[in-house]
Parts: C-alpha cells; sequence; structure tokens
C-alpha cells in the first residue's frame, strides 16, 4: 500500500496557482488591470480587487471540488496485476490556508456522495484524519466544523479514519499517516 500524508498541504499550492489562473481570467473577463502579485492570503486584494476575489474563492472551490472527484474516480478505477485497487490512505492534516480547508471539506463531500449513479461509496483510498485539541477538536477551535463534516462521512461511509495527537506532538511534526510506504 501506499500513503498520502498531508494530503490537503501538498495540493494547497496547486490550488493556490488556480486561483492565481482563476483570477487572471476574471480581471480580463471584466477587463480589470491584473495585479502584479496575486495570492489568496494578499490584504490588498480584499481591499481593491473585492468582487473579483469572491467569484475567483467560489471558482476555485468548484475547480478544487471536481479534482477532488477526479482523484476519487481515478483511485477507484486503478487496477493492480491481482485485478485489485491498490491499498492506499489519504490523511488530512490541519489545514493552513481556505484552499486546504477547501480540500479536505469537498473531498469529504465527494466520499459521501460516492462513485456513480448509485452512489457506490469507494473503499480506497481509505480517508485518516488528525484531530488535535486545540485546533479540531473541540467546538471552540477553529476548525471543529471539519471534523463534524467527517463525522457525517463516518456515519455514512466508516472513514475518515480518526487519527489523534497532542498538540505538542502536531506542532513538533510528530504525526504520520497511515499503512504502507508515504509519499
Amino acid at each position: 500500500g501506499i500513503s498520502f500524508s498531508n494530503f490537503n498541504e501538498v495540493l494547497s499550492k496547486y490550488a493556490k496557482k488556480t486561483f492565481k489562473k482563476n483570477f487572471i481570467e476574471i480581471c480580463k473577463i471584466k477587463e480589470v488591470d491584473v495585479p502584479k502579485e496575486i495570492d489568496s492570503g494578499f490584504e490588498y486584494i480584499d481591499d481593491i480587487y473585492i468582487k473579483i476575489k469572491e467569484l475567483c474563492v467560489s471558482k476555485t472551490d468548484k475547480d478544487i471540488y471536481d479534482s477532488c472527484q477526479l482523484f476519487e474516480y481515478q483511485t477507484s478505477s486503478v487496477l493492480g496485476n491481482a485485478s485489485q485497487t491498490p491499498f492506499s490512505t489519504i490523511t488530512f492534516n490541519i489545514p493552513t490556508s481556505w484552499e486546504s480547508e477547501r480540500i479536505i471539506m469537498n473531498y469529504l463531500k465527494v466520499r459521501q456522495k460516492g462513485l456513480g449513479k448509485n452512489g457506490t461509496i469507494a473503499l480506497f483510498p481509505k480517508l485518516s484524519m488528525i484531530v488535535v485539541d486545540g485546533y479540531n477538536l473541540k467546538e471552540s477551535d477553529p476548525y471543529f466544523y471539519l471534523l463534524e463534516e467527517a463525522s457525517k462521512c463516518i456515519a455514512k461511509t466508516y472513514y475518515p479514519d480518526i487519527l489523534n495527537y497532542s498538540k505538542e506532538d502536531y506542532d513538533s511534526g510528530k504525526y504520520y499517516g497511515r499503512m504502507g510506504e508515504h509519499i
């Protein structure tokens, strides 16, 4: 098997590139000057380009959902030499950007929707989610809503597996995804 640790954080850099591409396209459509630097976290984008940013966030979120769905379908359709879907696990870490957060939320929604017209639930990749007090364990934690969505997903699909870590271990990098080789 193979594990993809830090799935949401690794892929968020590509979501940021998608945001930038979408931002440039929307600026051109709206006939607005494109800023020299574009990043969804830049405050000046909020001040000057707020409407364009709102459109761009919405489009980028849809692109993230579509990418999560494509990943789910492709992973489920790959067969090994024994005509078996390869054992694989992806692990969601604590997000550090809205793009990373949307990758988690959208993937959980894709998993709950299932595959095809009948909504068949995929067995692989296995999903794991890191839970840390102070980040996503309690209602007062900033990413608790992701744990709530994960709970809905667990009720419907049995995944994600919950990986509990102390804040000290998580903050010092003493955590890992599970099952097989790590990428």
